[in-house]
């Protein structure tokens, strides 16, 4: 992984992955770990994933975007704090395979907590 902006990220724990790039295919669940260092104190948290190809950001559907109360993580937030941002994603829909980085965020009151990227194989 790779982070790119934001607050003290250490790794990011992508299940039932063991390596990267890390391969899902369509219909099975993963879950996204992100121990992070807050770099501020924020009332809210909105959170958003993407894939990335060449030059264009696809936002995956799926997501939901309010950090507060669906990622594991109790709002306020309060900066130097230790938290655990948690996502499940069921990937259930494929146009076609994919070997791309995918992009996580997340955005507080201000400006950019986190942001990571690792890449991923989108399989059938």
């Amino acid at each position: 992984f790779l982070p790119t902006a934001g607050g003290d990220v250490t790794h990011v724990r992508v299940q039932p992955c063991t390596h990267e790039p890390c391969s899902i295919k369509r219909g099975e669940t993963v879950l996204i770990e992100v121990p992070f260092r807050a770099n501020q104190d924020s009332d809210k948290l909105a959170t958003k994933i993407s894939a990335q190809l060449e030059d264009l950001e696809l936002p995956l559907p799926s997501l939901k975007k309010d950090g507060c109360r669906e990622q594991g993580i109790r709002c306020p937030l309060e900066k130097n704090e230790k938290y655990v941002f948690t996502y499940s994603l069921l990937l259930i829909y494929l146009l076609f395979q994919l070997n791309t980085t995918a992009k996580l965020s997340l955005t507080g009151a201000k400006g950019v907590v986190f942001c990571v990227t690792f890449p991923v194989n989108l399989t059938d």
